[in-house]
């Protein structure tokens, strides 16, 4: 298995959504609280892709990975793997 890191553009930001919705998907309906729009909307609003990695398994996109820069740290702000990819 071959793990890389891809750059994101602007253009990205709807198939990022996807990825992000699939991953919570499982477990916020267990707790009644999935909602597509709320995760889509809170996802666009903040979304930076010079700050956001495309995860890759062999040149397939599966998840992806935000990292914010504070001021003394990094803020792992975003970090999701598609349900099929998870647990390997």
């Amino acid at each position: 298995m071959k793990v890389t890191f891809t750059n994101t553009t602007n253009d990205d930001a709807e198939a990022l959504v996807k990825i992000r919705i699939k991953a919570m998907r499982e477990g916020l309906e267990r707790i009644g609280r999935f909602d597509p729009q709320r995760a889509r909307d809170r996802f666009l609003t903040s979304f930076n892709p010079d700050l956001c990695k495309y995860i890759q398994v062999d040149g397939e996109k599966v998840g992806f990975i935000l990292l914010r820069p504070m001021d003394d740290h990094l803020l792992l702000d975003h970090l999701y793997i598609t349900p099929e990819q998870q647990g390997r």
